[in-house]
Order: structure tokens, then C-alpha cells, then sequence
């Protein structure tokens, strides 16, 4: 999965990176499998995707999993939650906490993901 940054007042525009895509930019590559996005009141874009092995997971007996994860407006990974159970959907309340549904499947639960699930991602 990928995510496209467009210009604001852009309508009708498809992104292809087989074919000349003209205002869109790739933001984010190599994304698993993008389940929601959501600018949050930090202005960091946050994006909810399954792990690699939960569209299978029901199938092979494995625990779904997914990641919430923050990224600034140039694409660069700034921190991210791992490990939540079938993550489904997210939103920001007026206070700023970000509410997440998850095991959306087979026991839909909606809670505020503490600010201290996520890691902080540094530079090497």
C-alpha cells in the first residue's frame, strides 16, 4: 500500500507509478496493507494498516495485528504502536486522544490508544 500527497484543489486525479501521475507525489511506500488515515491535532498523519500476515491470520490460526503509525507531512516515520489486535479505524477527539476500534471482526472494541504505546523512532 501507498500514500499520495495532492495538491489541495485537485479533482479527478489518478496516481500511478506506471504512468505519468502529474501533481501526485508518493508520500509513503511500502505500506502493508493502509486501513484508515487521519491528520491528528499534531499535524502528524497517522495511519492504521494490518501486519503481514492478518489478511491470513484467520485462516492459519494466527493472531490479527496491525500498527498505528505517525508520520510528518514529508513522509518520515516519527513514531508508531505496534501489536494492537486488528486495528480498524481511527479518530481524535477535541482534547486530542486518539480513539481505535479494533478486533472489529469478532469483538468490536472502541478505546483511547495511551500516548505511551507508541515508540518514538530515531535515526540510526
Amino acid at each position: 500500500s501507498r500514500v499520495w500527497k495532492l495538491p489541495v484543489n485537485d479533482m479527478n486525479v489518478v496516481c500511478s507509478e506506471l504512468e505519468d501521475s502529474g501533481s501526485c507525489n508518493l508520500l509513503i511506500d511500502g505500506l502493508t496493507a493502509v486501513i484508515d488515515v487521519e491528520i491528528g491535532p499534531d499535524g502528524l498523519l497517522y495511519v492504521v494498516e494490518y501486519d503481514e500476515n492478518s489478511w491470513l491470520a484467520p485462516f492459519i490460526f494466527q493472531e490479527f495485528s496491525g500498527t498505528v503509525s505517525a508520520y510528518d507531512l514529508d513522509g518520515e516515520l516519527i513514531k508508531e504502536a505496534t501489536g494492537l489486535q486488528l486495528p480498524s479505524a481511527i479518530t481524535f477527539d477535541k482534547k486530542g486522544n486518539l480513539w481505535l476500534l479494533e478486533k472489529n471482526i469478532y469483538a468490536p472494541t472502541v478505546r483511547i490508544l495511551d500516548p505511551g504505546e507508541f515508540v518514538e523512532i530515531t535515526e540510526l
